[in-house]
């Protein structure tokens, strides 16, 4: 059910968008006219775009058509809803500002039956600059069947045998079929080109223990950009 509590009447768009994984672990919607995969394409809108008057409602239904030989597990999709033409409705200010949109995800989960297989696993590691520093990037890859609820661990970082950085993962969610590059800042480092670091890392899920340990090289093209910011 659609509601709008405006004085003004609103335009608004809905759209299937795919289930995904914040880099930080959590769940997140794709951005509206997105390619939609999997699960999404089993959604159907009854429409695609509502117009609704000052204080009206509506109700767009949603449903959900299972294809022959869908894979048993759980399968993330969502509902987009996002009104137009809200900064032309913005208030008008003076100086600078942030234009920004609000938008809304329904999230819509599909639970097949048939046996559940939480596999979660680390694909590698590698290390860049950003502008916030140095930024150690963990590869991550759910590969099982199952969304993954209280994934938490920790990484530690160390160059010729000293620690750099030690700290936890916290929390969070990990979609079915979902792929992340968990980042960890390390602040107030410069190291030249060719400097390696071992980068040791664990996130425990419910069915078991992910574990990584490799050593990744600050590289040529890092070292370029870390130049340009003056380091």
């Amino acid at each position: 059910e659609l509601r709008n509590p405006t004085g003004a009447e609103l335009r608004v768009v809905l759209s299937r968008v795919d289930g995904r994984t914040l880099s930080t672990l959590g769940s997140a919607y794709a951005s509206p006219g997105s390619r939609p995969h999997d699960s999404t394409r089993w959604l159907s809108l009854g429409g695609s775009s509502v117009t609704l008057a000052p204080g009206a409602s509506a109700v767009v239904p949603v449903s959900v058509q299972v294809p022959r030989g869908g894979s048993a597990g759980d399968h993330l999709a969502g509902v987009s809803i996002e009104a137009l033409d809200q900064l032309r409705l913005a208030v008008p200010t003076h100086g600078t500002s942030v234009a920004s949109v609000d938008r809304y995800a329904i999230g819509v989960e599909v639970t097949l039956p048939g046996p559940r297989t939480p596999v979660l696993g680390f694909t590698g590691a590698s290390v860049e600059r950003q502008p916030a520093g140095l930024v150690f990037l963990l590869h991550a890859r759910n590969t099982g069947n199952v969304v993954l609820q209280g994934v938490h661990g920790g990484v530690r970082v160390s160059r010729d045998g000293h620690t750099i950085l030690s700290r936890a993962i916290e929390a969070g969610t990990f979609v079915t079929a979902g792929s992340i590059d968990y980042p960890v800042t390390a602040f107030g480092q410069e190291p030249p080109e060719g400097a390696r670091y071992r980068v040791s890392a664990w996130m425990s899920y419910p069915g078991g223990i992910a574990r990584l340990d490799q050593t990744v090289t600050f590289g040529r093209r890092a070292a370029a950009i870390e130049a340009r910011y003056g380091g």
